[in-house]
């Protein structure tokens, strides 16, 4: 599944002219008024636009597509904890807002829980987005993982074999669920209806990675069925 969102930017640039007309004598006098571009050129080939720097936009043609600037003051990113900004025309088309993110698969496989080891299972997370302050992934879930009335859910924080226990634990450093992997999964937490991030970078990336672990136990005496529940997962970009 591929997810993409776009946050349009609208830029307005207002003009103000001045200027100081001599005396005239009294009676008729005429005001010429023409029309007035930045820096607009065109051609039945191509097409200039652009703004009060000594020269920016996008040019193209049936051979050939070009965007620059020439001019412009203090161009590109600046950040603190409280804010970001993207200056100068080359920035803005350059960082157009977009994430990509892709999930490895939709159904997660615990096969049959055994009280001798630990059932689990991956998923793949893969980000890409031009955000400069990057991006966070959430996980949810409609209810504990259940048949009928029975669940199964993680209480303190870890999974051992023979103990009636599931949740989540991302590969991910610094995040609301527990930091481990498939290999070493010890540590987990139980998924809640409340979003919890799985995932995070700050800053543009291209295919960041992050996987999952999904894993459950039982005990002799967890009663029989089919468990089930749906997870969602929500990425916010940092604009």
């Amino acid at each position: 599944m591929r997810k993409t969102f776009q946050k349009a930017i609208l830029i307005t640039i207002v003009l103000v002219f001045s200027f100081l007309l001599p005396a005239l004598p009294a009676g008729r006098f005429n005001f010429y008024l023409n029309s007035v571009y930045a820096f607009q050129q065109s051609s039945t080939n191509y097409q200039l636009e652009g703004d009060f720097n000594i020269f920016s936009g996008s040019k193209s043609s049936s051979n050939y597509s070009l965007t620059d600037t020439g001019g412009g003051l203090g161009p590109g990113a600046g950040t603190s904890e409280n804010y970001g900004i993207g200056a100068g025309f080359q920035y803005v088309l350059a960082k157009s807002p977009n994430i990509a993110f892709t999930i490895s698969k939709n159904l997660i496989d615990l096969n049959v829980l055994s009280e001798a080891s630990i059932s689990k299972d991956t998923l793949d997370l893969l980000v890409t987005t031009s955000l400069s302050r990057g991006y966070k992934v959430y996980i949810s879930e409609d209810h504990d993982l259940q048949s009928g009335s029975n669940t199964i859910v993680v209480s303190d924080g870890t999974i051992n074999a023979g103990e009636q226990e599931y949740g989540v634990a991302t590969d991910k450093t610094l995040q609301d669920v527990a930091n481990s992997d498939c290999t070493e999964n010890d540590s987990i937490s139980a998924i809640t209806t409340s979003n919890q991030s799985v995932a995070s970078a700050t800053t543009d990336v291209t295919g960041d990675p992050t996987q999952l672990c999904f894993a459950a136990s039982k005990t002799g005496s967890t009663p029989a069925g089919s468990y089930s529940h749906t997870v969602t997962f929500i990425i916010v970009g940092n604009f």
